[in-house]
């Protein structure tokens, strides 16, 4: 049986998850590279509070790309559409966020890097001559 195609809104919404997801997958991969390897339990909220305005973020974002005009009929006569407030307050959310997890270039290099401990493996010890005590 064919699949149906997709309406504009669904394939905007494909679009926005994939980019958000994208988004999210790198915030861990730099959050694991200076704790260790591990993202802390306890900054699973503000994650989830950083995807949420990320995504508040895109979606506006799409919405805005796709209209004719950017101003909207009101009661007073042509204002700028509400999408744009929401568009500047999530990224203010998203900035905001991302200084705290220290993903700005300024934050990342304030951050300390912790380095792995590495075990001598038995040649390291063997080729260095110490002696190996177990």
């Amino acid at each position: 049986m064919p699949s149906r195609a997709l309406t504009i809104e669904e394939k905007n919404k494909n679009k926005v998850n994939l980019k958000v997801k994208r988004f999210m997958n790198n915030v861990r991969k730099f959050i694991k590279s200076k704790n260790d390897n591990v993202v802390p339990p306890e900054w699973d909220a503000m994650l989830d509070m950083l995807e949420d305005s990320y995504k508040q973020y895109c979606t506006a974002t799409f919405e805005l790309e796709r209209l004719d005009s950017y101003l909207v009929d009101s009661r007073y006569g042509p204002t700028i559409n509400p999408l744009f407030k929401i568009k500047n307050s999530s990224l203010m959310n998203v900035q905001r966020l991302c200084n705290e997890f220290g993903l700005s270039m300024k934050q990342a290099q304030k951050m300390k890097v912790k380095e792995p401990k590495k075990e001598k493996s038995v040649l390291d010890t063997f080729f260095e001559g110490e002696i190996e005590t177990r």
